[in-house]
């Protein structure tokens, strides 16, 4: 009951608030009603809030703000909170809303935030040097975050837990697609199968991955738990965790409430669940981001499965190669792995280092051994970041200890994922027998490493002065680090979906974790600058100009782009292919892959203003505070499409709709086989230690059912385009690759 009641009261259906002990609530409510009874004629967004009310509106505001918040700052943009309010409406009070046009609605998020601002909730300033890059950023103020601090609240959203029960499994008509019926939630109103139904058409396949997906149990590991809650880490006095950053604190609290569970009932394991569904490229999302498979570093370590599994000789063999893998790189062991490793000889680095990585497991907290899990410690820092893995090598060494000398079972998801995944797709499209040994798309080993590959010639392009801005000297000389295979990694990987030189500059840069300074002396005008990302590749990079980390990933994403195609002949002739068909018409393109799903590469035309900007939002004159009160957000014509963008978007978006693909049919195959747990994020896949054999195969069989169908050559003869320059190579041979996942 208590799950349902949760989400009866997110949509309105209770009397009872979705924040019960909402400190901030009598405060915002006072707000709205003297900014209400200053209104001689009342507004249409005033109108929409009365009908709802004042206090499930305060609600609402608060938790989509928290919502919005990254896992490194307590801030946002505006722009990003006005959107998630406006979901949050349309799914809580669709039928209050009702009758009420998006522009109007983007009206009252806006005074929604300045609402929360009056009340003191939250600040709002501005950041960016132009009109072009300027942003209105939003972060709690110093009064809420003192007030959390006090109080110990933490204010929570329903549908941002995981789930108590099995969520309710989605239904496919084959006959009527329109009459398929969304799974997730209990309660109907919040299920949804697909994000998009304009870009993304459902399929058996989908449903049936959605629905496996949703019946795998979860747990709070017990013994990364401890460790999260001890001195040296979060600690266990959970009043201190609200002024932690919001994805965080979320995750702690969820975590801490499973717990209490079953401290209070032994007999309750506290498993719990995750309601799924599909993005619009077909990708496979949890509906809520803490305690998840595809949340970061301390969602994956605080989480394993429900039910421990036996494990044999290969399967021993396969927790020895999960646990290299996470300290790759960490020095303190007797030897330190690097690079891209034979299974042999990861199993021999676990040899030789045996007995530590169990001592790990089983005392994480001995000074002896926080440096090997927590590599990069310094003093007052948390652990914490979507790309580390400080919680998940706990987690795999006290599993392999456990495996190993205690109980001769396995608990942990067993990760592997697929080496340069785009680029695997992009070597089976054109049947290149080149790219296909380089992602490791054939029977054995090979000495040849893409990542290190591409990195080596854009040493080339540095060394021999060939590049076109003025970092040329400083690469060459630091080569070391901007060719280092961690570094090159991350560029690679995300080349191999086709993004462009922009996309790829953003990416380098961490442009959704950017963080703004302002630089203008005491009187001065504001001189904002942007840094990296906390989780850019350029954190550990010093320069002497702070403003030359923008100009910097920009040249690394051109050099990187170059020594990308200088690697791979045909690396970039999917996208022109795509590209083509895209030309070739003046309407989305639309595909359907091996997994049934119909794709639309649909990007609607930007509406822009005389000026040439984004319309202009204005908040109520109502309000006490004056600055900030106009906001320029995009507006779209819904009949016109963005040429120009679908161009753009369309080699990624046709590569992730066959990685979404792959995963989907890889997971049903899975469960045909017997396997009833799954961990999945996009081209990474894990199970149990004991099923990763039929994981593999599983793998590598639906991998070559999707490419016989070419779907390259379906999209390129339905327009009309010639393909050119593919190879020879025998998709076939994949079935007997050894490293196509590790």
């Amino acid at each position: 009951m208590e799950q349902r009641q949760n989400e009866r009261r997110l949509i309105g259906e209770e009397d009872a608030l979705i924040l019960e002990e909402n400190p901030f609530i009598d405060q915002v409510v006072e707000v709205f009603r003297t900014a209400s009874a200053k209104m001689e004629r009342k507004s249409a967004w005033v109108k929409k809030i009365r009908s709802i009310g004042f206090k499930r509106i305060a609600d609402l505001g608060i938790l989509a703000v928290l919502s919005r918040m990254t896992e490194k700052a307590n801030a946002t943009k505006c722009s990003s909170v006005i959107f998630a309010i406006i979901r949050r409406l349309e799914r809580q009070y669709e039928l209050f809303i009702s009758g009420i046009d998006t522009e109007k609605l983007k009206t009252l998020a806006w005074n929604i935030i300045h609402a929360l601002r009056e009340a003191q909730v939250i600040e709002l300033y501005r950041v960016g040097r132009t009109s072009e890059d300027s942003h209105i950023m939003l972060r709690l103020s110093a009064k809420t975050v003192e007030v959390l601090k006090e109080k110990g609240y933490s204010l929570r959203d329903p549908i941002m837990r995981p789930m108590l029960y099995r969520p309710v499994e989605h239904e496919y008509n084959p006959v009527e697609p329109e009459k398929s019926r969304p799974g997730g939630m209990l309660t109907p109103k919040l299920r949804r199968t697909v994000k998009d139904r304009e870009r993304l058409g459902s399929s058996e396949h989908l449903v049936g991955a959605l629905n496996n997906l949703q019946n795998t149990k979860w747990v709070i590991n017990h013994k990364v738990w401890e460790v999260v809650t001890s001195d040296i880490v979060f600690g266990d006095d959970s009043t201190a965790w609200s002024v932690l950053p919001a994805p965080i604190s979320q995750t702690l609290y969820s975590a801490k409430e499973l717990v209490d569970r079953r401290k209070d009932d032994p007999d309750d394991n506290s498993h719990f669940y995750h309601a799924w569904m599909a993005g619009p490229r077909g990708r496979l999302y949890t509906l809520c981001p803490w305690l998840s498979p595809q949340g970061g570093d301390l969602s994956r370590g605080l989480i394993c499965f429900d039910e421990p599994m036996k494990v044999n000789k290969k399967a021993k063999g396969w927790i020895k190669c999960h646990v290299a893998d996470l300290f790759k790189g960490v020095e303190g062991f007797a030897t330190t792995l690097r690079g891209n490793p034979r299974f042999s000889e990861m199993h021999a680095w676990f040899d030789e280092n045996r007995e530590r990585i169990f001592d790990v497991g089983r005392n994480p907290l001995h000074k002896r051994n926080i440096s090997l899990w927590w590599n990069d410690r310094v003093e007052d820092n948390h652990p914490y970041g979507v790309r580390k893995k400080y919680f998940q090598r706990i987690a795999a060494a006290y599993d392999a200890w456990m495996a190993f000398e205690e109980t001769g079972k396995s608990s942990i998801a067993i990760q592997q994922d697929g080496t340069c995944n785009g680029q695997q797709h992009c070597a089976a499209l054109m049947r290149d027998s080149d790219l296909a040994e380089f992602v490791d798309l054939v029977e054995n080993y090979t000495k040849k490493d893409f990542y290190v590959a591409v990195a080596e010639n854009a040493v080339k392009l540095w060394d021999g002065g060939d590049v076109e801005h003025k970092f040329g000297t400083y690469l060459s000389e630091n080569s070391d680090i901007f060719s280092k295979r961690s570094f090159a990694k991350i560029p690679v990987m995300v080349l191999g979906y086709g993004i462009s030189i922009e996309g790829l500059t953003k990416e380098i840069f961490d442009d959704q974790g950017k963080r703004w300074e302002n630089l203008a002396g005491e009187g001065e005008e504001d001189d904002w600058i942007a840094h990296p990302g906390e989780d850019s590749i350029l954190n550990d990079i010093e320069l002497e100009n702070p403003r030359d980390y923008i100009s910097l990933a920009w040249a690394l994403a051109k050099d990187y782009h170059r020594a990308f195609a200088m690697t791979v002949e045909n690396a970039g002739e999917v996208r022109k292919i795509l590209q083509q068909c895209t030309s070739s018409t003046t309407k989305p393109l639309e595909w359907s892959t091996g997994a049934g799903i119909t794709v639309s590469n649909r990007y609607n035309r930007r509406l822009k203003t005389s000026d040439g900007m984004s319309h202009q939002y204005r908040a109520s004159p109502v309000w006490k505070e004056k600055s900030h009160r106009t906001i320029r957000l995009a507006r779209y014509d819904e009949n016109k499409f963005d040429g120009s963008k679908m161009r753009q978007s369309i080699a990624p978006n046709f590569v992730h709709s066959l990685d979404a693909s792959h995963m989907m049919m890889a997971i049903n195959s899975m469960a045909e086989k017997g396997i009833t747990y799954f961990h999945m994020v996009h081209d990474s896949f894990a199970t149990h230690a004991a099923n990763i054999e039929l994981m593999r195969d599983a793998v590598r069989s639906t991998f070559v059912e999707l490419h016989r169908d070419d779907p390259l050559a379906r999209i390129a003869k339905s327009y009309d385009i010639e393909i050119s320059g593919r190879g020879d190579f025998d998709i076939e041979r994949v079935l007997n690759s050894k490293y196509m996942i590790h």
